[in-house]
């Protein structure tokens, strides 16, 4: 067995109890597809509401276009809270390693 092998291994059972799909994608802005929690998910979705909120930021109060960035915003950040959830368990840094 391979050193990938078996990291993908260990991600499949750790991923088992935490109802998350392993095997999720996520394709960055420059249409790189890269696993779904991964610290390239992470920046690139951080990324994407840094724009919104600047572009959003640029509109007056209390128009369509406004409203839609913070829908935009909403749904971003709740894409975030689930690719660190999932970056959490499937992506474990040193720190959270160690106990």
């Amino acid at each position: 067995m391979t050193r990938q092998d078996l990291r993908n291994l260990v991600r499949r059972v750790l991923s088992e109890g935490h109802d998350i799909d392993p095997d999720q994608t996520y394709r960055c802005f420059g249409g790189t597809v890269v696993p779904f929690g991964s610290p390239e998910c992470i920046q690139d979705i951080r990324m994407r509401m840094d724009d919104a909120v600047e572009t959003r930021d640029s509109c007056d109060s209390r128009t369509d276009k406004r409203v839609t960035y913070n829908g935009l915003l909403q749904m971003l950040r709740r894409e975030l809270r689930a690719a660190e959830r999932a970056g959490a368990i499937l992506y474990p840094t040193d720190e959270e390693g160690q106990g």
